[in-house]
C-alpha cells in the first residue's frame, strides 16, 4: 500500500510540475511577443513619398508598370504626379479606388 501512496504522490508532483512549467512559458511567450510587437510599432516610418514619376517605372518588371498605369487612371492626377505639392495634405479623393 505504501508503494501505491507514493506512485500517486509521485505522479501529481510531476502533473503539477508540468501544469506549472506550461503556465510560465506561456506567461513568459506572451511577454516575448508583446515586447516585440511593441518594438515592431515604434520602430514604423512614415512613407518618405507619396508620388512617383514615370521616369522611376522603366527599371521596373512589365507587371508593375502595367499596375500603375493602370491605377493612375483612376486617380486625380495631383495624387500620383511628381508636381504635386508636398507640403500640401493629400485630398480624400486619393485614397479612393
Amino acid at each position: 500500500m505504501q508503494i501505491m501512496t507514493w506512485a500517486i504522490v509521485v505522479v501529481a508532483g510531476l502533473g503539477l510540475a508540468y501544469a506549472t512549467a506550461l503556465t510560465l512559458g506561456a506567461w513568459r511567450w506572451s511577454g516575448s511577443i508583446r515586447d516585440m510587437l511593441a518594438q515592431l510599432d515604434s520602430s514604423q516610418l512614415a512613407p518618405a513619398t507619396r508620388s512617383y514619376h514615370e521616369s522611376e517605372l522603366t527599371d521596373m518588371p512589365a507587371p508593375v508598370q502595367r499596375y500603375f498605369s493602370r491605377s493612375s487612371d483612376r486617380w486625380p492626377a495631383d495624387c500620383y504626379s511628381s508636381d504635386a505639392d508636398p507640403k500640401r495634405p493629400v485630398q480624400h479623393e486619393c485614397h479612393r479606388w
